[in-house]
């Protein structure tokens, strides 16, 4: 048996070293879960867990013992029904927290308008006009290949040519997703993940859904070309957004390179600091209280 050395480091009266430890490992899973939800439609469960659960302390505090005895039945019961309904959810986030380790890779800078860009610029707008169904996934800083399934493997230089060669309807990969990484066609005919985010696709088809679950998984930048609509469509960020003019598609490509790959003057610990500051703060807080009422509300 180890000694609890760390027990015995007093840093003010009634706390120790190990509750502070206690508190920021609670904080990281909450932050993990915040991240999570941020990208898909599971935040609503978690309003509904929050209400109940100050509902609960409500109870608890004015001694309402039916209410209690209530909550308890119906919680048993909420559980049940929330890994029913949210089965796909709950997948999802232990896929992310799995990969949330190995998820960063190096990936080589794109700059704003280079011709890499421009050349899918000019493709989705000529797919679009010629109604020609596409979908064009330009990667992140994130690893895809936990997501993506099948493809044919392709070390091409990107370009309109090309890239209206695959997606032609006689082509065999012209359903699949065109994978674009390090200013190469890595890859084309993927297979993405689905998303159930119904309310978000709305009437859109397969390949809006299969950009809207790669763009819930990761920091992947989903161009969708429509062809019934004649439509451009991004996906990022679990979020889909239609176009309404055709211009704004290098407005959002200039948007995502600048996030991705313009360096930032920054030192890592202040990035780690202020990514996402109200999330990881929100996160902090959230543990703190849990740890106060987990210690003294016995």
């Amino acid at each position: 048996m180890l000694p609890e050395i760390s027990n015995t480091i007093q840093l003010k009266s009634g706390l120790y070293l190990t509750d502070l430890l206690d508190i920021f490992i609670i904080g990281l899973l909450i932050y993990s879960i915040f991240t999570f939800l941020r990208r898909t439609r599971a935040y609503l469960a978690l309003i509904g867990i929050a209400f109940t659960v100050g509902l609960y302390l409500l109870a608890k505090g004015l001694n309402l013992h039916v209410t209690l005895i209530a909550l308890k039945y119906f919680v048993s019961v909420s559980l049940i029904i929330f890994v029913i309904i949210f089965q796909n959810e709950i997948r999802k986030y232990f896929e992310f927290i799995g990969l949330i380790g190995t998820r960063h890779i190096k990936v080589r800078p794109i700059n704003t308008r280079s011709l890499s860009t421009t050349e899918i610029i000019q493709s989705c707008v000529i797919m679009a006009q010629d109604r020609i169904g596409a979908l064009i996934v330009v990667q992140g800083k994130d690893d895809l290949d936990a997501f993506i399934d099948g493809g044919i493997a392709l070390d091409g230089i990107v370009s309109e040519e090309l890239i209206l060669s695959i997606f032609d309807n006689h082509s065999e990969g012209h359903d699949g997703a065109l994978i674009v990484s390090n200013n190469r066609i890595s890859k084309f005919a993927a297979h993405l993940p689905l998303s159930t985010n119904f309310k978000e696709i709305g009437k859109h088809g397969t390949r809006h859904s299969a950009a809207l679950g790669l763009a819930e998984l990761s920091d992947a930048l989903c161009l969708v070309v429509s062809e019934e609509r004649a439509q451009i469509s991004v996906c990022r960020n679990g979020k889909m957004k239609v176009l309404t003019d055709f211009t704004d598609l290098g407005v959002e490509l200039d948007v995502f390179i600048k996030d991705k790959f313009t360096p930032a003057p920054n030192s890592i610990f202040s990035q780690l600091i202020e990514h996402n500051f109200w999330y990881k703060a929100g996160a902090l807080l959230i543990a703190a209280i849990i740890w106060f009422g987990a210690s003294y509300l016995k």
